[in-house]
């Protein structure tokens, strides 16, 4: 039996839905669209209605959720701009890691980004797209931080891990989009063994302008030059 909660026991309930439900948002345990229920959660969060509503609110204001009149809160969905936000950013943080990268002597080893690409091809061949979608991120956040600056790293997931549960939803609606998933990472790692720092850019740059252009494709939007 649910009961009542004092303020302060409420305001605790309250962060533990909150991280709760954070969390999932961004795994993408939880997809954009998704309705978020207060009776369903107060009952999975072991609660009352009150801290999951304050939960949902804090969502809310920070761009995690909306509220829908007549229909409650969802999972909110990153617009467009976001989106083509998201992946500018993305590619200057990861440009930058480039340049550190092979700017170190000796040079760095990129054994954790190739153990990232083997784990990327047997989600592939499994046809696991949340292993998919974990071990792509995961190649790239190597590559950030073999880059030894905590800051850039902490900036990507910021950004890029926000946005999981999107990139999710729209490859299991395009599942044959894992077709060059595995190639397309191989040429990074190449481009990288190289040593020359505007090939490896380059290649990153024309990954990354590849994935938002399918994701407009895909969503029926104009890609911006």
């Amino acid at each position: 039996m649910i009961v009542a909660d004092s303020t302060a026991e409420r305001s605790t309930l309250q962060d533990r839905v909150y991280s709760g439900l954070s969390a999932d948002i961004t795994s993408g345990a939880l997809l954009p669209g998704e309705k978020l229920r207060v009776a369903h959660l107060a009952k999975r969060f072991g609660t009352s209605q009150a801290p999951v509503r304050e939960a949902l609110r804090r969502l809310t204001e920070e761009g995690l959720a909306d509220t829908i009149p007549y229909v409650g809160a969802v999972v909110r969905a990153p617009t467009w701009a976001q989106i083509q936000d998201i992946y500018s950013v993305r590619s200057e943080l990861e440009m930058y890691a480039i340049r550190r990268i092979l700017a170190t002597q000796p040079p760095l080893s990129l054994a954790p980004a190739r153990r990232a690409l083997r784990e990327l091809a047997r989600a592939v061949k499994t046809a696991d797209e949340v292993q998919v979608i974990d071990a792509d991120l995961e190649f790239h956040r190597q590559i950030c931080a073999l880059a030894g600056s905590e800051l850039t790293l902490e900036l990507w997931e910021t950004i890029v891990l926000r946005f999981r549960g999107a990139r999710l939803s729209l490859l299991r609606e395009h599942p044959d989009d894992l077709a060059t998933v595995v190639s397309s990472h191989e040429s990074l790692i190449t481009a990288l063994e190289s040593g020359d720092p505007e090939r490896a850019q380059a290649e990153f740059r024309t990954h990354l302008r590849s994935a938002l252009a399918t994701w407009a494709e895909r969503t029926g939007n104009d890609l911006q030059v």
